[in-house]
Formats: structure tokens, C-alpha cells, sequence
């Protein structure tokens, strides 16, 4: 769905649906047609991941005019994507992959090239992570990339080289959660120094001071965000969180 905001009362005008694909869904699948979505630095193009097999990432350009979207291509994927974001220089597509089957206990992210017109490939690099990576991200150096892993209680860091697009598979020490926290998306602040994890389990919010140096992550406060007299054991499921630009 493409929506048009109103910048004086919010009110959201429909513009244009778009139907990414229409066969039906094979027998035995879960049905998980589309989650993840990321935009270019330039928001020139839309990638939008389609979670039921066969796997694949459709690429859109985006009309600077109206906003509408034109799909391009479609290209194969890892397995089933979660979330995505490219790099700094908007060269490569990093993605998170939680495979559908739940006795499957894998996780995995991949990097791959976007073309000189803005298509996302095929991956040319997939790493093995715990299970549940359930998102990933350039740090602002562009040097960095983070990915936390839900059922792991990690946060994996890797070192990234945005002139081949290769992360160092082995990877930089992780950071250590609280048992059943279940970090899921992370946001850095608009001034670099600081890193924001959000935790699935247990509802809670981690802030680290953040080195864009060496990727160093060191923990400075842990906030809970059910009402104060909740458990802070009981079932409080955070999803996502966002900075406003100006911090």
C-alpha cells in the first residue's frame, strides 16, 4: 500500500496497491507473503522481501513525484528474510534470514550487490548465526554491521568492507543479553555515539555507548517498558523502535 501523509493533520490519502505476486501459495507453506521492506539512502528504489518459497527480493523504483512504485525485477534470496537495510552507500543490501520452519534451529545473514540501476542481486556472501537473527544494520562509519539474534541473547557484530562488500565471517567478540531477552532491532542515534537494542522477550531496552572506531559496545542503562508495577518476567513483547531525526 502507497499512502500519502498530510503534512499539516496527518491524514493518510491511499494512492496505489500493489500486488507483488498472485499465484497461490504452495500446499504445506507458511503463508508469510511480505515483511521486510528498505529503502535506498537516495529513496530512489524499494526493496521488499517475500517470506513464503521460493524466497526472493522484489525491487521497486519510487516515483520522486507521486510516490508510486513501478516494480523492476525480482531476484532469489537466501531463505526467509526478515529484515533488511543497505549499506551506507547504498552499493549492497544486508539481510536477516529466519527460516519459517521452526525445527529448523538456523539463522543467517547475507550481503548482496545492488547494480548501477538499482537492482538488488542474488547474495554473494551467507553467514551462519544463531537462531532467530532478526535484524541487521550498518553502523555509521559504515565499517560495522550489527545483528541481533532472538533466541541467542546476542548481539553479532561484524567487520565490514564497503568497497568489495565482504563481512569478516568470524566476526568481533558478541555482546551478551539477559537469558530470554530476545534482542531484536536495534537503532543508532542521529549522532553516532549511542546504539539502542529493543528486546522482544522480556520488553526491555538496552542503551550502549557506541565506539564507531573499533565497533566497541559498552552498556550504560537498561529500561523496561511495561507499566511499573508488571513483572518485568511477564509476556511484555516489544517489536520495534525508532529515533526521530533530531535525536
Amino acid at each position: 500500500s502507497v499512502l500519502r501523509m498530510s503534512p499539516d493533520t496527518g491524514e493518510l490519502t491511499r494512492l496505489q496497491e500493489v500486488r507483488i505476486r498472485g499465484e497461490e501459495v504452495p500446499e504445506g507453506a507458511r503463508e508469510i507473503p511480505l515483511q521486510a521492506m528498505a529503502l535506498s539512502p537516495g529513496r530512489r528504489f524499494l526493496y521488499v522481501a517475500n517470506r513464503t518459497a521460493p524466497f526472493s527480493v522484489h525491487t521497486f523504483a519510487i516515483d520522486a513525484g507521486n510516490g508510486t512504485l513501478t516494480h523492476l525485477v525480482e531476484s532469489p534470496t537466501a531463505d526467509s528474510t526478515n529484515f533488511m537495510s543497505t549499506d551506507r552507500t547504498g552499493r549492497f543490501l544486508l539481510a536477516a534470514h529466519n527460516p519459517p520452519d521452526h525445527h529448523r534451529r538456523d539463522g543467517f545473514i547475507s550481503v548482496a550487490a545492488i547494480s548501477e540501476q538499482g537492482f538488488a542481486l542474488a547474495p554473494h556472501q551467507v553467514i551462519h548465526t544463531p537462531p532467530k537473527t532478526h535484524s541487521i544494520l550498518p553502523d555509521p562509519s559504515n565499517r560495522f554491521v550489527l545483528a541481533p539474534v532472538c533466541d541467542g541473547d546476542l548481539l553479532m557484530r561484524y567487520a565490514f568492507d564497503d568497497a568489495t562488500g565482504i563481512l569478516n565471517p568470524d566476526g568481533l567478540a558478541p555482546i551478551y543479553l539477559r537469558p530470554r531477552a530476545g534482542p531484536r532491532h536495534h537503532r543508532y542515534h542521529p549522532n553516532g555515539r549511542f546504539l539502542y537494542l529493543n528486546n522482544e522477550y522480556d520488553g526491555s531496552i538496552y542503551c550502549y555507548r557506541y565506539e564507531a572506531r573499533n565497533g566497541s559496545v559498552s552498556e550504560i542503562q537498561i529500561v523496561h517498558t511495561g507499566r511499573p508495577q508488571s513483572d518485568r518476567d511477564s509476556d511484555l513483547r516489544a517489536s520495534e523502535l525508532c529515533i526521530t531525526p533530531d535525536g
